[in-house]
């Protein structure tokens, strides 16, 4: 545990900065290998987490990214007194941090106490990653999930409607053990009904260790890899229709980097996370600036300085 204390911050830029405050996991889901690698749960101390936060704000990081395989868990594996919500709330009153960001959650750990927070504290950014994993009861529960399909349905409209103008992104695997074309389906329809701003999907890989790698019904290779191609496909569509809503907008972003294409091109993030490309030099870099919406992709915008 002396090791977390000291685990160095990691920094992208002199504008954001990333704060490990959990290692390791208690869920163990069937698929995963994380709980054997890195061990049970283990949270930093939140004095040791925020005085690391107030270091970096005073050396000019103003958004930060607080980071855990299953961050709303926090606190758990101590006393539980002092949990994710506190700590969120504390590290949101720093001087300088006009950002703050977490990833990734757990539907199971995901609580009203962490909803009442991000509601009331304007600088934590309103974007979640909250993985479902699959659309089929059944799978979820051979997966060691934790909820149904139905509990995270209700979590979902919780959270949107607190939080209105949340982006939310989850997580699918496809072709997990014993999935039948039911289950994909079912998957399917999930992400079509909810309407994820960006879904990280994955076609499932054994884990050595895990309990899904020696499961009865591994499914073929290409089977997989049709699934996950029209889950892709999809999902290209609905993030391209959820984009166009930003059309004609204005939103503040952070410009934290050139763009990956295009020269004399930079980007920035809205704080939703909506990667946002704009045209300007370097006098920009690290500011915050107003931007308008002229264009939308699947995975970025495109606007203009105001």
């Amino acid at each position: 545990l002396e090791d977390l204390e000291i685990a160095p911050t990691e920094r992208t830029n002199p504008y954001k900065a990333y704060i490990t405050i959990t290692y390791g996991c208690d869920r163990f889901c069937t698929y995963c290998i994380v709980p054997y690698v890195r061990g049970r749960l283990q949270s930093r101390s939140h004095t040791e987490i925020i005085k690391e936060a107030e270091v970096l704000a005073a050396s000019g990081v103003s958004e930060i990214s607080l980071l855990g395989q299953n961050v709303d868990a926090y606190g758990k594996d101590t006393n539980g007194e002092y949990d994710f919500a506190s700590l969120l709330k504390d590290v949101s009153k720093i001087e300088g941090i006009k950002r703050l960001r977490f990833t990734t959650s757990h539907p199971k750990d995901f609580d009203e106490n962490i909803l009442d927070v991000m509601a009331s504290e304007p600088l934590i950014c309103r974007n979640i990653n909250l993985p479902v994993q699959s659309g089929s009861d059944r799978i979820l529960k051979e997966m060691n999930r934790g909820y149904t399909v139905s509990e995270y349905t209700d979590l979902v409209e919780k959270i949107r409607g607190s939080l209105p103008d949340v982006c939310l992104t989850t997580d699918m695997i496809v072709g997990f053990p014993q999935e039948t074309e039911d289950d994909f389906r079912a998957s399917y329809d999930l992400l079509k009904e909810l309407r994820f701003d960006i879904v990280h999907t994955a076609a499932y890989s054994p884990r050595k260790g895990t309990k899904a790698a020696v499961m009865d019904g591994q499914i073929d290779n290409k089977v997989k890899a049709t699934r996950l191609n029209e889950l892709n496909a999809m999902q290209t569509l609905l993030a391209r229709e959820l984009n166009e809503n930003y059309v004609g907008k204005k939103f503040e972003i952070l410009v934290d980097g050139t763009a990956p294409i295009g020269e004399g091109l930079l980007q920035g993030r809205t704080q939703t996370d909506k990667v946002v490309i704009i045209k300007g030099g370097p006098e920009y870099m690290g500011r915050y600036i107003d931007v308008n919406i002229v264009r939308a992709s699947h995975w970025s915008l495109e606007g203009e300085i105001i």
